[in-house]
């Protein structure tokens, strides 16, 4: 449901040309918020580019080159599959004198330390890191002392949304 809030958000600020920047998409979470993404496009009518979908790594300078070849598209609104490969787009931005916030729009997913101190702070899809943290200790306890003997099962936790000033809306 993040990808989808994300892309959602940039969708309801007037943008209908949505990149999306991301890892490798053999990893689970990277499906599901490609999904979610991909949702909400058709959600709102919006056509799905597959070449609006940047692949790399985990890293900075993946959010630098997506924003890089998204730009050269035309697209100016992105969602980045976490907070560290937005840091790659404000980096492009600052090099290349375009303004986040402005010029370019970006939501991120996280909510990292710095997203918050960030100039202009990241718009980002914050997950319950206390409430995920403390299940995945229950869960180990009860492994460990024989108190849980199901099959292994996914946990899901709802994301939250948190508005700073990474997006501009959209004449």
């Amino acid at each position: 449901s993040g990808g989808y809030m994300a892309t959602e958000y940039l969708i309801h600020n007037g943008y209908d040309k949505i990149g999306m920047i991301v890892g490798n998409r053999e990893v689970y979470t990277c499906r599901k918020r490609i999904e979610g993404y991909k949702e909400a496009l058709a959600f709102y009518n919006i056509s799905i580019k597959e070449e609006y979908i940047y692949y790399g790594q985990y890293k900075r300078q993946t959010g630098y080159e997506g924003m890089k070849y998204l730009y050269d598209l035309g697209v100016k609104a992105v969602f980045a599959y976490d907070d560290e490969i937005a840091l790659g787009v404000y980096q492009y931005a600052g090099e290349n004198g375009l303004a986040i916030g402005k010029d370019i729009s970006v939501v991120g997913f996280d909510d990292a330390y710095v997203s918050a101190v960030l100039t202009p702070p990241l718009t980002t899809i914050a997950q319950p890191g206390e409430q995920m943290g403390k299940k995945a200790c229950e869960t180990i306890i009860n492994r460990i002392t024989g108190n849980d003997k199901e099959a292994v099962r996914n946990t899901y936790f709802s994301p939250v949304l948190v508005e700073r000033n990474s997006v501009k809306m959209e004449e």
